[in-house]
C-alpha cells in the first residue's frame, strides 16, 4: 500500500537509482489524493487524512517526548484513538514500548496474555507476534 501510496500522490524526483523516482507524499498530498486508489479502505483513509491534515496545520515535534506524550498529542490533536496512536508510535516513531492493543491481529494472538510482561519492549513482542 505504501508503493501505491507514492505512486499516486508522491512528487517525482530524479535518482541515479533505477526504480527510485518519487518522494513519499507530504501530509498535504496524503489528505488531498484518493487513498482507495492505493486500495487503503475506508476507515484507515479517514483516520490517515486526519493525522495528514493535522500534521499539515500544525506540525509534531516528538523528539523530546515520551510515549505518554506522543500518544497523548496524537489522540488529542489528531482525534487518533489511543490504540491507533500506539500503532503509529510503535511504527513511525520507534517507541519500543508501544502498543497498540486494539488491533485485531493482535489480539487474536494474545487470547488472554498480558502484554505488560514484555515491558519496556512491547512493541517488538507485537511485531513478532502478528508477523
Amino acid at each position: 500500500m505504501a508503493a501505491r501510496l507514492v505512486e499516486i500522490s508522491g512528487a517525482s524526483v530524479a535518482t541515479p537509482v533505477v526504480g527510485l523516482n518519487r518522494l513519499f507524499p507530504r501530509p498535504e498530498s496524503v489528505a488531498a489524493v484518493d487513498l482507495s486508489k492505493a486500495g487503503i479502505d475506508n476507515a484507515t483513509a479517514a483516520r490517515m487524512r486526519t493525522l495528514a491534515t493535522s500534521v499539515d496545520r500544525q506540525p509534531f515535534n516528538f523528539f523530546y517526548s515520551t510515549l505518554k506524550q506522543k500518544v497523548s498529542e496524537l489522540c488529542s490533536v489528531c482525534g487518533l484513538d489511543e490504540s491507533t496512536a500506539h500503532y503509529l508510535a510503535m511504527r513511525a516513531f520507534g517507541e519500543p514500548d508501544a502498543f497498540p492493543s486494539l488491533e485485531p491481529a493482535l489480539r487474536r494472538k494474545l487470547a488472554g496474555m498480558s502484554p505488560d510482561r514484555w515491558r519496556p519492549w512491547r512493541a517488538y513482542a507485537a511485531m513478532h507476534i502478528t508477523a
